[in-house]
């Protein structure tokens, strides 16, 4: 914008050069609100994930339309109206910068529901493992009980052999 502001309305070359950048950072802005429809698409089929903050960056980017504002830009400086195209130019890093706000809260919704699904996990493997120590300790009390060739030392065998195999998916 800076540059924008000393350059001389009829100094064509510049004016056409600085358009011409104004065109490509327009491209750059709608492509970036595509990249944000697809991310917005993907993530609403993932669990943890913040969609509605997202789907709220996503329309503020639709409204604001910062590319549309630095085309418009662009376009006007190429008929040398440079100071339209200076508020233009400022509207258009002023709705990049809510989105990329907005961007941000995004990032921190993720982290913050990825560290709670973690602690959720961790809780629940914590559970079950406990759950499974007392079977353990009730299995060892029966076992010591029994003889060693009777049909429910059998079936504490199978138990036993069960509750391993429950561990490991305790650890997977």
């Amino acid at each position: 914008n800076q540059q924008m502001a000393n350059t001389p309305p009829n100094d064509e070359a510049a004016r056409n050069q600085l358009a011409e950048r104004q065109k490509e950072l327009a491209k750059d802005a709608q492509k970036m609100e595509q990249e944000a429809k697809e991310l917005s698409k993907k993530m609403g089929t993932q669990e943890e994930m913040p969609t509605k903050e997202m789907q709220q960056a996503e329309q503020q980017l639709q409204q604001e339309n910062p590319g549309q504002q630095m085309e418009q830009a662009g376009e006007q400086m190429e008929q040398g109206d440079m100071q339209q195209a200076q508020q233009q130019g400022e509207q258009a890093k002023q709705s990049a910068q809510k989105f990329k706000q907005k961007m941000q809260g995004v990032k921190q919704k993720m982290q913050e529901n990825t560290q709670r699904a973690v602690t959720n996990k961790m809780r629940k493997a914590l559970q079950d493992m406990l759950d499974l120590s007392k079977r353990q300790e009730a299995l060892k009390e029966r076992t010591e009980n029994t003889q060693a060739n009777s049909p429910e030392f059998r079936d504490q065998a199978q138990e036993q052999g069960q509750m391993g195999q429950e561990m490991q998916n305790i650890g997977d």
